[in-house]
């Protein structure tokens, strides 16, 4: 996920945050209506954080499969470099080790063999995704320095995407985009919080009206009692 992405789930989240505690404070509401409306809560800020991510994948792979396209496509676009481009990618498929593939590129660029060196750049680009073969960074490397300097920031994104993609950092964002189930509902699953979600509403859901005077049962104050004055009063 990009920064933007990440910056506005964090204000997602530290909306609903503030809304638990609204509703937490309300005084009109009893237990059972402030449990209902914090899993309303933390329900409608999983789907909206869901749509976030669910945007930033969309984004990321659709940036992915122009970068391939850019990156991965033969030198030219007329038959001919076509044809070349797929023989020279067959050679590249069979290298064994980066040492080869560093001395063919190599031989490539000095003899201004474009497709036999985007080929193997190709095949470096489709390697250095394995942690295994992070190795074939360097081939990649003496292609962009030599021999298309112009790609460097592509190659450098595309790589990030692909990092993007590695199991430690899908861990990373999904904890960066978990919402905190309140604690009200600590017990509750996905299913129970839909069925509470689902209820109609409850006149238990909210308090009895508060009396604004004093309740017959209060103990008054002598000093509060006002005793009338005048004719009427008793000897």
């Amino acid at each position: 996920m990009s920064r933007n992405d990440m910056q506005a789930v964090a204000r997602a989240q530290q909306r609903y945050m503030q809304r638990c505690a609204d509703i937490r404070g309300d005084r009109d509401l009893s237990e059972h209506g402030k449990r209902k409306a914090l899993a309303r809560a933390y329900r409608e800020t999983q789907t909206a954080v869901g749509a976030l991510r669910d945007g930033a994948q969309q984004e990321t792979g659709r940036r992915r499969a122009e970068l391939e396209k850019k990156l991965f496509r033969a030198a030219g676009s007329d038959g001919m470099s076509t044809m070349a481009y797929r023989d020279a990618l067959d050679r590249a498929s069979q290298l064994k080790n980066v040492q080869d593939a560093q001395r063919m590129m190599r031989r490539a660029i000095r003899h201004g063999d474009d497709s036999l060196a985007r080929a193997i750049f190709s095949t470096a680009l489709d390697r250095v995704g394995n942690p295994l073969e992070r190795t074939w960074a360097s081939v990649i490397d003496d292609f962009v320095d030599n021999a298309k300097p112009e790609l460097r920031n592509d190659v450098n994104e595309y790589n990030s995407l692909l990092n993007g993609e590695g199991k430690m950092s899908r861990f990373e964002q999904a904890m960066a985009t978990s919402i905190v189930k309140p604690g009200e509902l600590k017990s509750a699953n996905d299913v129970e919080i839909d069925i509470i979600l689902r209820s109609p509403a409850d006149p238990h859901d909210y308090l009895p009206a508060q009396q604004t005077g004093p309740s017959l049962h209060q103990n008054v104050n002598a000093s509060q009692v006002h005793f009338p004055e005048g004719p009427g009063e008793m000897a």
